[in-house]
């Protein structure tokens, strides 16, 4: 039997990757950095989709929102390109799989909403 597709597309953060621990990690740096109400570990993890404007929007307090495009998310990414790959692991399994599809010829692409230095 053919096969019925010949590319697989993966989702990088949550999927391939635990992103996470670095994710939680940039958004407690950014809210010392700024001086916002400090958050859980849990309660960033919980906060985490949709981007890091939404995480941030999710994690400061209000009063920082108006802050949040033209200060607070330059600084959160540049922090978040030096650190992004510190705690960030594959899941168990990914790389044999990886090899598998490669042996088996499947093409793979990888999408995410990261910004594209901290994907290089």
């Amino acid at each position: 039997m053919p096969k019925k597709y010949s590319t697989v597309i993966f989702d990088f953060d949550g999927t391939v990757a635990d992103t996470a621990p670095d994710i939680i990690e940039t958004v407690r740096g950014t809210i010392e950095h700024f001086g916002s109400s400090e958050r859980s570990r849990e309660y960033i993890r919980n906060s985490i989709g949709g981007g890091a404007r939404k995480i941030l929007a999710r994690c400061l307090d209000e009063s920082f929102h108006a802050r949040i495009e033209d200060e607070i998310l330059p600084f959160y990414n540049a922090l978040y390109n030096e650190k992004c790959d510190v705690l960030t692991s594959l899941y168990p399994g990914v790389l044999q799989t990886l090899k598998i599809l490669k042996e088996k010829n499947y093409r793979m692409a990888l999408a995410t909403m990261k910004v594209r230095q901290a994907t290089l």
